[in-house]
């Protein structure tokens, strides 16, 4: 998604997020599941007030499954996979995006 707003006087307009280009895949053979997606935010220079300069980065993300049964599933997964350190917005006041975040699913279906 490109993203380019601007007044009648062509400043930029606060609040616009950054451009972002997402790619993942997922394979699954019987019980398994593999997913991997990753996502590119562009960098951002041209700020409004209020706004700050932010990097361009690249977030991964993974996950692996097993089907147990019909019913139930258990899954393992990271969120940004290359532990980036980025902003989730231009505004002045937000700080850095977490860092690697890691856990377990159990899915249960009544």
């Amino acid at each position: 998604m490109y993203v380019d707003c601007r007044d009648d006087d062509n400043n930029p307009i606060a609040d616009i997020s950054v451009s972002r280009i997402n790619i993942s895949a997922h394979y699954q053979s019987d019980a398994w599941r593999v997913g991997f997606g990753t996502e590119y935010r562009q960098h951002k220079d041209d700020v409004a007030s209020s706004e700050k300069q932010t990097p361009s980065a690249w977030i991964g993300q993974f996950s692996i499954g097993y089907q147990l049964n019909k019913d139930t599933s258990l899954g393992f997964f990271v969120d940004n996979l290359f532990d980036e350190e980025y902003f989730t917005s231009a505004d002045d006041i937000v700080p850095y995006a977490e860092g690697r975040d890691f856990g377990l699913t159990f899915k249960k279906h009544w």
